[in-house]
């Protein structure tokens, strides 16, 4: 059975996508070096190509094993299959805290996706016309969350459209997410979610729906340990009063600016649709979800001038 806890556990928002045109995106990451440059103009023009964010952006490749990962998994769909010649797929990392071995702290600009191709077709632009981007790990209780990456984050979310987000909810498990009761437990309760029986996957310590009814534009539905995730994967030293740790994270589409989103309402669907399957999993209280976390993370991105950053709590000191 699963069980609420008394630890920091809250929801938060994980993940944000955005699809813009790259032209547009180049411009705003140079807008906002220019921000920071001396006012002398020559200095300034000496300066901005190192300070450019558009110009730090790395290549993915072989040697980023966080980026790769999060790209091959939870990105692949997005892989054309038979992808352009002349403008294939390709990832690239900006590392927004420096020394950055993981996903927190950084963007991922997604070129030449199924997404991007389709948008491009529709309005009759070139293939390589607009771009995803991707800021992941902004909940991680094990990582720092830097204020410069919540200030890129609202800059950007401020400017260009939200593709899908990120929910995700931690709770306390003591059962192991691969057991046969906890799997029983979770399929009968996304069962009204569910297209087809088949959509079910079970990897390890996760349990996946994908391609649900999209209701509130509920895109993906997913359980897993975070505990043995943050040990075994990312080799973080998790506190060991953590170690029933376990997460269900929700994908939605969104499709608009981030404030008609929330002005809407349709914020508050996709956090009432989370809690009322966390309750029905037993994942909270019959009273709810804990939204600090999120709250706090809004509180931050609507006032700059409060943004600081949102400290680790669940690492070994």
């Amino acid at each position: 059975m699963l069980e609420a806890s008394n630890n920091n556990y809250s929801l938060g928002l994980d993940t944000q996508v955005f699809v813009t045109s790259k032209y547009k995106l180049c411009k705003m990451l140079k807008k906002m070096a220019l921000e920071r440059l001396p006012k002398d103009k020559a200095l300034r023009l000496e300066v901005l190509e190192e300070k450019n964010l558009f110009n730090m952006l790395k290549t993915v490749n072989d040697t980023t094993k966080q980026a790769n990962h999060f790209i091959n998994h939870k990105c692949r769909h997005l892989i054309p299959a038979k992808p352009c010649k002349k403008h294939p797929f390709q990832a690239s990392i900006l590392k927004i805290e420096q020394n950055n071995r993981f996903l927190s702290n950084t963007m991922i600009v997604l070129e030449n996706t199924t997404k991007t191709y389709a948008l491009a077709r529709k309005n009759h632009k070139r293939l390589n016309t607009y771009v995803m981007v991707i800021f992941p790990g902004l909940h991680q209780p094990s990582k720092n969350i830097n204020a410069k990456t919540l200030k890129l984050l609202r800059k950007l979310r401020d400017k260009i459209v939200t593709d899908s987000i990120d929910l995700a909810l931690d709770f306390s498990l003591k059962s192991e997410v691969s057991s046969p009761e906890i799997r029983t437990k979770t399929k009968k309760v996304l069962e009204h979610l569910a297209k087809r029986n088949r959509d079910f996957n079970y990897y390890h310590q996760s349990i996946y729906l994908n391609k649900p009814r999209p209701i509130s534009g509920l895109q993906r539905v997913l359980l897993y340990d975070k505990y043995q995730k943050q040990t075994n994967f990312h080799a973080e030293p998790i506190k060991e009063e953590l170690k029933d740790w376990k997460r269900l994270e929700l994908t939605f589409k969104v499709g608009m600016k981030w404030d008609k989103f929330v002005e809407s309402g349709r914020l508050q669907e996709c956090i009432n649709l989370l809690e009322n399957l966390a309750i029905e999993l037993e994942a909270c209280t019959p009273f709810g979800v804990d939204t600090s976390a999120l709250d706090n993370q809004l509180k931050k991105l609507k006032d700059l001038r409060i943004c600081t950053d949102i400290p680790a709590w669940a690492k070994v000191a």
